[in-house]
């Protein structure tokens, strides 16, 4: 996964190495901002900052979201470390909460951005294999998904309304990684054809 963090930099999660590296915008390494295995990080999957100010990191082959120095990188505690089965995608909400794509349970939770407590009110249905989640410019999460392409919830609820990009538009064959670009369109990476839609 990629983000860009606030000093311009990008940190890049990898999954197999279970850490994250930062990068200048032209590609030139800066240094290994999250070590391999800190904090019992393992399998590093989606990345997001906090209003706090520091790094929430998916740990999906332990079921948990961790959190590390936004500056240093160092481990902080695990933010959420029950209920989440292969967690990959996050991202935080306009409402500050933080949402939480669970693969193996094949759907998106929501807990609360400060404590890191699970909001039961919210229910997403199940989106089959949950890989990514971004909130759109019209407030409603947006949820990719191997077998579904994206699926559109209610940002507010959870509820389903309707499936926004159907596996097979525009030639889409699997729909991991999705991002809002300043365009206003929604860019998805297709997994399998390694390309993005």
């Amino acid at each position: 996964n990629v983000l860009q963090a606030g000093n311009g930099n990008f940190l890049i999660s990898g999954f197999n190495s279970s850490n994250v590296g930062e990068y200048q915008p032209d590609g030139t390494f800066v240094r290994m901002f999250v070590t391999a295995g800190s904090g019992g990080l393992s399998g590093a999957a989606g990345m997001a900052i906090g209003s706090d100010g520091n790094l929430f990191i998916s740990s999906a082959n332990n079921g948990k979201v961790l959190r590390f120095d936004g500056t240093t990188g160092a481990f902080i505690d695990e933010f959420i470390s029950t209920g989440l089965s292969f967690p990959l995608g996050l991202t935080f909400g306009p409402d500050g909460n933080l949402y939480v794509a669970s693969q193996s349970s094949h759907g998106v939770l929501k807990f609360n951005g400060t404590t890191g407590v699970l909001d039961a009110t919210f229910n997403a249905p199940s989106t089959g294999t949950t890989e990514d989640i971004t909130f759109g410019p019209d407030g409603n999460l947006y949820v990719s998904s191997i077998s579904n392409g994206v699926v559109r919830l209610n940002g507010a609820t959870g509820a389903f309304i309707d499936n926004f990009v159907a596996i097979g538009t525009g030639g889409l064959t699997t729909a991991a990684g999705l991002s809002f670009g300043p365009d206003g369109n929604l860019y998805i990476s297709d997994q399998n054809a390694n390309a993005v839609r």
